[in-house]
């Protein structure tokens, strides 16, 4: 069920994820600019935390599981190579999305925080460049660049997990009672990294032990750990449901403790339980659907450029919106090709260095 070395369902996960972000950030940005009626649902909808958290847990224990076995010097030149590539993806992004708003008018540029009244923003380019922040959808891999330099950190300071997941849980504390206006340019995003830090960092630490005590478990019993899952989290997303139903904020519980820039505890243990059950959901698809699960799992596999599709697809799709009747009709028809775009991207991707690999391996392949 679950073997050695990378798992798969993390993978799927991370698809789920994408997948997700796409069509919230779609949702949000089209809203932005003046679209009205019910937004596709997702998650996001039924509960306290969104795919945000959800990519991030995802992506620590993958950091965990891939980087966290090697020797010092090795973990630092891979490290270092990851953050370069996350970085030139950023850079990349950043000159397409304004190649976007400039030539999707002044409504895309101002919604996607790249201008004010329609002269481009310079400071928002700064900040992207500076991985402080940036303009729509582009402070998402910075943030993940500041995870990761703070996880390197604190394995140096404290190799042992224990000791990495109190400095960690200590800076979950802080950042909590930092001010969003605090005059600290890495807190200039809408994520605070010293709170945002703490799902990608202990992910990281749990990784190989949580690796070794799935290989332990008997397939059966994820059938209840999963309902066991679903039996908490349903009356949560009801709740939750229901409160931006009728607007009641004590049952949306609004405030410090499911802020999104804060990372607030309610909405971190809510992210926590929305991963157990969509993990073993998704290894029970793994047993009872082998095929369906490895598609998904594709989409996953190279993440960092099938998010960087996801955010062309994105800025793509609002442009058309712009162009077309801007109807909810023609956002719902927009999303669904912006999902199926964003799939076929990463399942195409990973297929193609899957056949490329196989061809570097052949004899007298050069």
């Amino acid at each position: 069920m679950v073997e050695q070395g990378r798992l798969e369902f993390l993978d799927v996960l991370r698809g789920f994820a994408i997948l997700t972000i796409t069509v919230n950030h779609f949702s949000q940005l089209t809203f932005k600019m003046g679209r009205s009626g019910v937004p596709v649902p997702t998650l996001t909808q039924f509960g306290y935390s969104s795919a945000a958290e959800l990519f991030i847990i995802t992506s620590g224990l993958l950091f965990g599981l891939v980087y966290f076995g090697k020797s010092q010097s090795a973990f630092l030149r891979k490290v270092l190579d990851r953050l370069a590539k996350i970085y030139l993806m950023n850079g990349f992004l950043l000159s397409l999305v304004i190649l976007f708003v400039l030539s999707g008018g002044s409504e895309l540029s101002d919604a996607s925080r790249m201008s004010v009244n329609g002269v481009l923003d310079v400071s928002a380019v700064r900040q992207t460049l500076t991985t402080m922040g940036g303009p729509f959808l582009l402070d998402i891999l910075p943030l993940y660049i500041h995870l990761i330099l703070i996880t390197v950190l604190i394995r140096l300071i404290a190799p042992d997990p224990a000791r990495a997941i109190m400095l960690s849980v200590g800076l979950y504390l802080i950042g909590q009672l930092t001010p969003r206006a605090a005059p600290v340019p890495m807190f200039a995003s809408g994520f605070n990294p010293l709170s945002w830090q703490l799902p990608f960092v202990v992910a990281a630490n749990v990784a190989l032990p949580l690796r070794t005590w799935l290989q332990g478990q008997r397939p059966g019993r994820f059938v209840t750990y999963f309902l066991f899952a679903i039996a908490i989290f349903t009356p949560l997303a009801i709740c939750c449901f229901l409160g931006e139903l009728w607007s009641i904020p004590w049952l949306k519980l609004a405030g410090p403790l499911t802020d999104k820039w804060h990372l607030g505890p309610v909405r971190l243990i809510h992210s926590l339980l929305m991963f157990a059950m969509l993990s073993f959901g998704f290894l029970l698809l793994q047993q009872w659907a082998p095929r369906s699960f490895m598609l998904l799992a594709r989409i996953g596999t190279c993440s960092l450029e099938t998010f960087g599709a996801s955010v062309v697809v994105v800025y793509a799709a609002c442009a058309i919106w712009l162009m077309g009747p801007r109807s909810s009709l023609s956002y719902y028809l927009l999303t669904i090709l912006a999902v199926i775009a964003v799939a076929l991207f990463g399942a195409g991707l990973q297929k193609w260095r899957v056949m490329e690999r196989k061809a570097r391996m052949k004899p007298g392949a050069t």
